[in-house]
């Protein structure tokens, strides 16, 4: 269901979507770096929880809105 510019995003850090298979993020370990968009929502998902309201995302919380409709 994500589109590219897709952002999935949680307090310090973004992930963009490129397309419909690949994101595009940045971490002090590896630089700016694409991963495949499944396994990195899997992990993701595994690791925090999904909210819809940006100020919920302390913790282990992500959101994720479109950059363009």
């Amino acid at each position: 269901m994500l589109k590219p510019l897709d952002l999935i995003v949680w307090s310090g850090h973004v992930i963009v979507t490129l397309d419909k298979n690949t994101v595009i993020e940045s971490s002090p370990e590896d630089g700016v770096h694409r991963s495949d968009l499944t396994e990195r929502l899997n992990e993701v998902m595994t690791e925090r929880s999904a909210v819809n309201d940006w100020a919920s995302t302390t913790g282990k919380r992500f959101v994720i809105r479109r950059w363009i409709e």
